[in-house]
């Protein structure tokens, strides 16, 4: 296979994380445009020459939605693959689509029909042999990377975002694993906490992660989000309370960890567990601003308004300008012409 590489080829990876917080390696697929390789990653093989692929910088590796794959690898064999592109980020720069599946841009850029079950896609792909339909998907999932990512690029190139493309790819690659504090962001009801609560959110957020990281157990069956969110936000619910939701050992432990943080809070102020800057309001109407341009922006360039700044990197960035009077490196300058 190594040898038959030249200068491209389309990687993805199976993998199987239902009951666990870190994916189980199952599969890894290669297309070089003339043949297809399944490598089982549960055989004992040495995957030497594999990395060296995957970080050969003459080597263009074609994937679509690498987000998970770049994680299992990152777990898997402790690298981040260079010169990376990803055909999904490439569509977003040509429609208002930042989630479109590989299946759609198939057939949207192709003109091919692929039939990409969900149930195939999240079966267990850790369980020997496989069956006929695991193996179908898995190749199916390679076979048209390379003339996708062609077309892609010779539409990009038209359209003069080529040069914003790698800038962007470029950045996701060097941004690092969304932390508890970027990620219960999102969470339904943050946004009308306090500061102190919503610091205190982020202690068990970030206990929960240390907690489902260390027993290697998904988030969820530590706590849901709404446990968190029910814990922090009422100082009076008891321990037996949040455990009748989220059973007895987690109950005590996330009030606890509550407890705590509001200590922590009382004793040496709000600074260290705040999450928003004390120009809170200023910072929203920052957002706001951007977030009209944003919306502005996409209407007019046809490119995804996900991608232009989704509500979590808006917010991110309009924090950072009021501290630093600039944005972060991860803003981009291609979207600080276009913005």
């Amino acid at each position: 296979m190594v040898r038959e590489i030249d200068s491209e080829v389309g990687v993805d990876t199976e993998f199987f994380f239902r009951n666990s917080f870190f994916r189980v390696p199952c599969l890894m697929q290669f297309s070089t445009g003339r043949t297809i390789y399944v490598v089982d990653l549960r055989a004992p093989l040495n995957l030497a020459e594999l990395e060296s692929i995957l970080m050969n910088p003459s080597i263009r590796k074609v994937m679509h939605g690498l987000g998970e794959d770049i994680k299992m690898l990152n777990y898997m064999l402790g690298i981040v693959p260079n010169n990376v592109v990803d055909t999904q980020l490439a569509g977003s720069f040509l429609s208002d689509d930042t989630q479109i599946s590989y299946e759609s841009m198939v057939n949207q850029y192709l003109d091919i029909s692929l039939d990409q079950s969900s149930s195939v896609s999240t079966s267990d792909w850790t369980k020997r042999p496989l069956t006929a339909k695991q193996l179908h998907y898995a190749m199916e999932d390679v076979r048209f990377l390379l003339p996708l990512w062609n077309t892609l690029l010779g539409q990009l190139e038209s359209f003069g975002r080529a040069s914003w493309y790698f800038e962007e790819m470029q950045l996701v690659l060097q941004s690092p694993e969304k932390t508890p504090r970027e990620g219960f962001e999102s969470m339904r009801g943050v946004s009308r906490m306090g500061n102190q609560d919503r610091g205190l959110l982020y202690a068990v957020a970030e206990w929960r992660e240390t907690f489902a990281r260390r027993r290697n157990l998904p988030r969820s069956w530590i706590a849901r989000d709404e446990d968190l969110l029910e814990a922090v936000g009422t100082q009076r619910k008891s321990s037996r309370d949040v455990a009748a939701k989220t059973g007895k050992k987690s109950g005590e432990r996330i009030k606890r960890t509550v407890l705590n943080a509001r200590r922590f809070v009382k004793e040496f102020g709000t600074d260290l567990v705040d999450l928003q800057s004390r120009n809170a309001r200023l910072s929203k109407k920052v957002k706001s601003m951007l977030r009209d341009i944003v919306v502005e922006k996409s209407q007019e360039s046809g490119i995804a308004r996900g991608l232009l700044g989704s509500q979590s990197r808006l917010l991110a960035w309009s924090y950072h300008y009021l501290q630093e009077q600039e944005f972060p490196a991860n803003f981009g300058q291609w979207r600080d012409n276009l913005i």
